[in-house]
Formats: C-alpha cells, structure tokens, sequence
C-alpha cells in the first residue's frame, strides 16, 4: 500500500469568482435602494400634492370669505343711513315722557308700576309716573329689590322715599336670593339676605317693613325681578336709555314691543292686563344724562345722594354706577368705597369675599398688566390664556376665549395679541357675567376704525393694529 497522501481539490473561490459574486450583491443592493428610494419619493410627493391641495382649498375659502366680509362691508357702506334713535319733534323731551307715560296709563288701565333701584334714571321715571297716577287720583306702585349690597346713601334715600311720600305704594323686597360676585374668584355667588343671618351679620340690618320672604320659586336675581314683575302684570317702568350703550339704542328703536313703541321688551300684539303677561317699557329711553338732571333740578325732586359724592370724587358721569357693590359693573371702582362711605366698606369686607382683593387690584394695577408683559410668555394671547386657566373656573373659560374670538371677528383689523392684551382687565375682574365692560372695549374699537375711515379713507386689506408696547 502507497504511503503518498492524495491532496483534497481546494474550496476556495477564485478571484474571478469573487468579483462575480460581489457584483452580483452591489447589483441587488442598488436595486433595492433604487426601489425604496422611488417608493420614498413618490411617498413624499404624495404628501406635498396633499398640503399644496389643502393650503389651495384654505386659501379658497379665505378668498371667498374675504370676498364676502368686502360686499358685506360695501353694501353696508352704501346702504342708506336710517337713524332711528334721533327723532325731531316738536315737543321737548319730558313733555314727550310724560305723555307716554299718560298713554301707558290708558293703555293698560292703570295697572302701571315702577322698578326702582335709587340711581338717577329710575328716579326720575317715577317722578313721571307719579305725576300720571297723582293726575288719575291713585298712588303709584313702586318696587325695590334690594340687592343687600347697597351705598347706605341708596338705602337712606328709598327709606326718604318710602317714610314721606304718600302718593306711592312701596314695596321693599330683602329676600333670599343670589348674584353674581365679581369680586370672588373663588366663588361666583354672593348670597343675599339669606333666611338665616350670616356669622358676620347683614351688612345692614333688614328694614322694619320689608318683604323677607322668596315665595317666587327662583333665587336668581333677574328670575327674582321677573317673577315679581309677571306676578303684579301690566306695565312696568324703568330708566333705561339708549344713550348708555349702542346695543340699548339699536334694541330699543328697532322692532315694536308694544303697539308702535319700541322702547320696550313684550309682545306688541298681547293684550294688556292679561293674567301672566307683562311689558317692560322705558319712556326716557330717547333721555341724556343732562336731560336727566335738568329735570331733577328744576322740578326739585330728591335724588340719591350718592352722586354728590362721587362728582366730589372725580368720578366720570358714565361711571356713576349706584348699583350692587359685587356687580361687574361696579366692582370695577370698588375702591372709592374706602373714602366714600367707610362704614359700607367695612360691612362689605366682613360680608363678602373677595371685596379687599378686588380695591387692591384696581384700575390702575390693572394698567400694569396690560403695559409690561411677564418675559416668560412670548405673546400677549399666551399671557391671556395662562390667566385664563389660571384663574378663571373651568365651567367659565370657554366664554373669556369666546369674547377674544368674538372681539377679533368683530374688529379684524386688530391685531390678536392687542385683542389679548384689552381684554386682561375684564380676566382679573372674573367680568364674564356682563357684557358692560366687553361691549364698551369693543364700541371703542369700532369708533377708531370709523374715525380713521372718515379722515384716511378704507383700512388697507390685511393690516393689523400693532399691540401697545
């Protein structure tokens, strides 16, 4: 047997092989590539067609919309001017009052009361009336529903009132009931006059002779003065004037709400006297606020006090508010309460919270927030919305963004942020209740917008008021 190994044939590839092989890998590799890369492309060019179609259908409807809001704009410019708040006639304004008065006497048979809450329009309005039932040989209904947080100067005056004037019948109603408290974050109701008196007391002690018990079925305010007036019927009056708001003058000159009046809210076409039905009506509404002290003054009627005070303090007319003390309205000046009547700012401390927060964040503080934005927020609409939730109850947050929203649709020239930036006031006052202060904002926005139209003509398309610096 040979002792020679045979050699077994080698494994390994040649170069020739090797270099067939490897581009054979390079050759799948790149098809590979090649198809993932087409399949990214064409992905990619999907989503680019599918945002240039979007961007091309939002910039149709903001066309569209534009288009719109610039024939609304035109057809309301050419429209023809119907003024229907300034009437001439021939009469002055207290004869023409007065004798609606006289016509709402006949109309509804003397069934005619006054809603009084001590300022100065309703004063006047009965005075008028008392003058038709004094002419008629009755007494005049009057009604109060005393919100507990009165000016003592308001409360002394209706008890002038009620004490020494024979010629009306006064009821004063101190029920249980509640209204909103602007002044409280923390809670929104104020509870007046409860039928338990409260730890710290009243904030003054009940009449001897007032209406204590709320047998209406409601315990809010304006439930409360609606059931009272549907339960006594026919008509009744209040001081209401167009002067004091755009929104009064358009509502009370534009559809009937008895008869032809439309200085009112009812049904034009009821029946007066019908059991459940009654009219609202304002015979001053056409009054300004000269007009109503011109007639106080030369007819020497008794008024509220309170107005002195506040003139003494420097208080602007259109600000003398002698309403509830934690309503939005006036919570916005509760700091005169100090040096007005410091014995009511005291009881007000102790009754309601809320109240000694509100006088230290005043106008002028409030001015801060609008002039130096805190440098952790890049945007006056960011502030305004970390306030929002921040301080605001969640069941409310949604109606501060919608006034935003509101005030930008409204007034599109106006930049967002400077939208944000007007409405911080009415965010630290919690004034969501009432559109008082919203509308004044808004109605002096739309002043400028025309003033500027008149002088420099159209507002150029797409400019925005910059934000106050």
């Amino acid at each position: 047997m040979s002792d020679v190994k045979t050699k077994a044939p080698s494994k390994a590839l040649s170069p020739e092989e090797k270099e067939r092989r490897a581009a054979e890998r390079a050759a799948e590799r790149a098809v590979i590539r090649e198809a993932k890369e087409a399949e990214l492309a064409k992905e990619k060019a999907e989503k680019a067609a599918a945002r240039a179609a979007a961007k091309a259908e939002r910039d149709r409807l903001a066309a569209e919309e534009k288009a719109q809001k610039a024939a609304e704009r035109e057809a309301k410019k050419n429209a023809p001017f119907v003024n229907r708040a300034l009437v001439e006639m021939d009469v002055d304004v207290f004869t023409a009052a007065l004798e609606r008065v006289r016509w709402l006497w006949r109309e509804f048979d003397g069934n005619l009361s006054v809603s009084i809450s001590g300022g100065k329009d309703s004063t006047v309005i009965m005075e008028l009336a008392a003058i038709v039932a004094r002419e008629n040989g009755q007494k005049l209904k009057v009604q109060f529903l005393d919100q507990e947080a009165e000016w003592q100067a308001t409360r002394d005056y209706l008890r002038e009132l009620k004490d020494t004037r024979d010629d009306i019948d006064f009821d004063w109603y101190q029920i249980p009931f509640r209204l909103f408290n602007a002044a409280n974050h923390g809670d929104e109701w104020g509870y007046m006059w409860p039928d338990e008196e409260p730890e710290n007391g009243y904030m003054r002690p009940p009449e001897h002779d007032s209406i204590r018990i709320n047998d209406f079925g409601v315990d809010r305010f304006t439930d409360v003065l609606h059931e009272m007036n549907k339960r006594v019927g026919g008509v009744h009056l209040s001081g209401m004037r167009a002067e004091e708001a755009p929104t009064r003058r358009l509502g009370m000159t534009t559809n009937p709400a008895f008869r032809w009046a439309t200085w009112g809210a009812g049904d034009p076409n009821g029946t007066p006297n019908e059991p459940g039905t009654f009219w609202f009506m304002h015979p001053i509404y056409d009054w300004s606020f000269r007009d109503v002290w011109k007639a106080i003054e030369e007819n020497g009627w008794k008024y509220n006090r309170l107005y002195d005070e506040m003139y003494r303090y420097g208080v602007n007319h259109r600000e003398m508010r002698v309403s509830s003390l934690i309503h939005s309205g006036a919570v916005r000046h509760i700091e005169q309460i100090q040096e007005i009547e410091p014995a009511t700012w005291e009881a007000l401390v102790n009754r309601y919270g809320g109240v000694n927060a509100a006088a230290h964040v005043g106008e002028d503080s409030l001015s801060e927030f609008r002039q130096k934005r805190p440098w952790m927020f890049d945007t006056w609409l960011e502030y305004a919305e970390y306030l929002i939730n921040t301080l605001i109850e969640e069941e409310h947050r949604e109606q501060f963004c919608k006034l935003i929203r509101t005030y930008k649709e409204q007034c599109p020239w106006m930049h967002i942020d400077r939208v944000a930036q007007k409405m911080l006031p009415l965010i630290m006052k919690n004034d969501y209740f009432s559109d008082y202060s919203f509308g004044k904002m808004l109605n002096t926005s739309r002043q400028w917008a025309q003033q500027y139209e008149e002088k420099n003509g159209p507002l150029p398309e797409n400019w925005a008021m910059p934000v106050e610096m």
